[in-house]
């Protein structure tokens, strides 16, 4: 059983949406930023903290993803792990033939003509 940080729970009330509002402090204490994992488990409904930073777009799409097959707890923990690593060999293969093709046709592309940024 885990053990409550505070000594005297807060008492809220479910919203028609089923949304229940958590303390800023609380959010910021537990180290929440915009997403969280939600479990039910036997002593009710547990929630944790996952970080992604702006750069994680790729990561939050696959979270994303996840979460509507409706996957949560370690079984997305585990099920998005996979799928990062299959987005990282996807990448590194793709750097790796794109390389092979830059080096064969003896150009040096920049940034821009290789993605439009």
């Amino acid at each position: 059983m885990v053990e409550a940080i505070v000594e005297r729970p807060l008492v809220r009330k479910i919203s028609s949406k089923g949304q229940v509002s958590i303390p800023k402090a609380w959010l910021e204490d537990g180290g929440f930023s915009e997403y969280a994992t939600i479990t039910f488990t036997e002593e009710g409904i547990l929630v944790k903290p996952i970080e992604l930073s702006d750069n994680d777009e790729f990561d939050a799409l696959i979270l994303r993803d996840l979460i509507a097959q409706g996957l949560q707890g370690e079984e997305l923990v585990s099920a998005w792990a996979v799928e990062k690593k299959v987005l990282r060999d996807g990448i590194a293969s793709y750097h790796g033939n794109l390389v092979a093709h830059v080096d064969a046709a003896d150009v040096n592309p920049d940034l821009d003509d290789l993605f439009g940024c």
